[in-house]
């Protein structure tokens, strides 16, 4: 299974992969650290060209350059990207940031 992770912050990244590892959970991990990189995986735009699509996307909220709720308004209006399997980790609990990703297809 290939997974991407879209997480700015060393520590929660490294908490994740801690978890899946302490979880015996065999994975591919690939991280970028703000949502442009993310996008930019996930059409296999420079510098990520001939990368496969990941199997699973785990997206933080509250990154640099375009955040987690961005990244979603994305894949919702590329066809090519709305089916992408998404799960949204975030520390924030802002009723709008959760409004904003129920909006963008979350659920």
């Amino acid at each position: 299974m290939k997974v991407l992770l879209a997480e700015d912050n060393d520590g929660d990244a490294e908490l994740l992969k801690l978890a899946l590892e302490e979880a015996n959970i065999s994975v591919e991990l690939d991280r970028v650290t703000n949502g442009e990189e993310c996008i930019q995986y996930l059409r296999g735009l420079a510098p990520y060209e001939g990368q496969t699509a990941p199997d699973l996307l785990i997206l933080d909220i509250n990154m640099p350059v375009k955040n987690g709720i961005e990244v979603m308004r994305e894949l919702w209006e590329d066809e090519s990207l709305r089916t992408q399997p998404v799960i949204v980790l975030s520390t924030s609990d802002s009723a709008s940031d959760i409004k904003a990703m129920y909006d963008c297809g979350c659920n």
